[in-house]
């Protein structure tokens, strides 16, 4: 166990970080094999088609209204990582 705050603190940023990393390099890795989607990604270009926003607006849609759900149900699971 890491006994400075500061070093554990970077440390669960750092590895929040090659989270995400990972994360999109297999949703890239899925697209780039023609395998399909994750089920974020098909719901983001779904919203997008259907609504004729930008992609990026869709996708700022869905996350803000995964975060208010979040808000809603289970307030004690935010953390950094939540809205990173």
């Amino acid at each position: 166990m890491i006994k400075n705050k500061y070093l554990a603190f970077a440390v669960r940023l750092l590895v929040m970080f090659l989270g995400i990393a990972l994360m999109g390099f297999s949703i890239s890795g899925l697209f780039w094999a023609n395998l399909g989607s994750d089920p974020t990604s098909v719901l983001v270009d779904g919203l997008h088609s259907a609504l004729r926003i930008s992609h990026g607006s869709a996708s700022n849609i869905v996350n803000i209204s995964l975060l208010v759900l979040l808000i809603i149900i289970n307030r004690k699971k935010l953390g950094i990582a939540t809205v990173a």
